[in-house]
């Protein structure tokens, strides 16, 4: 099988001047989002070094650095392929281990990824379908559908989801420009209209792009 690798640029944080150890060589820093930063912030006041990984490609596995989303948890490095809408595996080296979610027409595949992220309370693979569903995989076997979240006839589309505590999620419609709740456990979707709210920031837990919106 043929190898190559893509230079990706890749923030890895190997000392940093705050932060705690997440199983691995990664750690993660801590930002006060409700403090009133009027300076601009260096890269280098959160980490003081920077490494370049290289995420192996091959025949079967083709890497566009452009729109991908990555995640790192427990030592691994996630992404959402922007080609394939594939979420594949990495390990911190860069070598790929496995496929976790793929684009299809089988059971457990989508027909569309939009975002995707860890659930911090229960370490599932929750990848956004924005014609409606939160598809949800474990990292532990290639492929491993566990259940999904349907809301397509109650919300035109889903464009970015975060999850802000457990069962809970935070929901953005593009189409709608509106924002919702959505509670698991009950089955209960909330509109809570086109402004973003002051409290998400600080509650939100997620690294997409909900933080670029503005309630100007």
């Amino acid at each position: 099988m043929h190898r190559s690798y893509v230079l990706l640029l890749f923030l890895v944080i190997i000392s940093c001047k705050c932060g705690e150890h997440v199983n691995g060589s990664f750690e993660t820093v801590h930002i006060d989002l409700q403090h009133n930063i009027q300076d601009t912030i260096s890269i280098f006041d959160l980490c003081s070094s920077i490494n370049l990984i290289c995420l192996q490609d091959n025949d079967s596995i083709k890497i566009n650095a452009a729109g991908t989303k990555y995640v790192v948890s427990k030592g691994n490095i996630y992404i959402l392929e922007s080609s394939s809408k594939n979420v594949l595996q990495f390990d911190s080296t860069g070598i790929y281990k496995k496929t976790i979610a793929r684009r299809g027409r089988g059971h457990g595949e989508y027909t569309m990824a939009e975002d995707f992220l860890i659930n911090p309370y229960n370490n599932l693979i929750e990848v956004l379908n924005p014609t409606g569903k939160i598809m949800k995989y474990s990292s532990d076997e290639e492929s491993a559908f566990i259940s999904e979240v349907d809301l397509t006839h109650r919300i035109s589309s889903i464009n970015e989801f975060a999850i802000i505590e457990p069962g809970k999620y935070f929901l953005y419609s593009i189409g709608e420009n509106k924002y919702y709740l959505y509670e698991e456990w009950s089955d209960k979707l909330s509109c809570i209209g086109s402004i973003l709210p002051d409290w998400i920031a600080p509650t939100i837990w997620g690294n997409g792009r909900l933080f670029q919106h503005c309630n100007s």
